[in-house]
């Protein structure tokens, strides 16, 4: 998300989650993942949530304070 526009996954549905990762060339199938993680799961640390490669890239360069 760009900064413009940042806010909260938790703010986010699942289509918009889709979009988000669609945006950034992440294949609309994780999306399943993270939503799962975050709404059945309760993660509140994905950066510590094993999620496949493309996914935790897409967390690590876009999720978190300032991004």
């Amino acid at each position: 998300m760009s900064p413009a526009t940042s806010r909260s996954l938790h703010d986010l549905s699942f289509s918009e989650i889709e979009n988000e990762l669609a945006t950034a060339s992440i294949s609309k199938q994780h999306a399943k993942s993270l939503w799962r993680a975050i709404y059945r799961h309760g993660v509140t640390d994905l950066h510590q949530h094993d999620f496949l490669p493309p996914l935790a890239r897409w967390i690590s360069e876009s999720v978190g304070d300032g991004k």
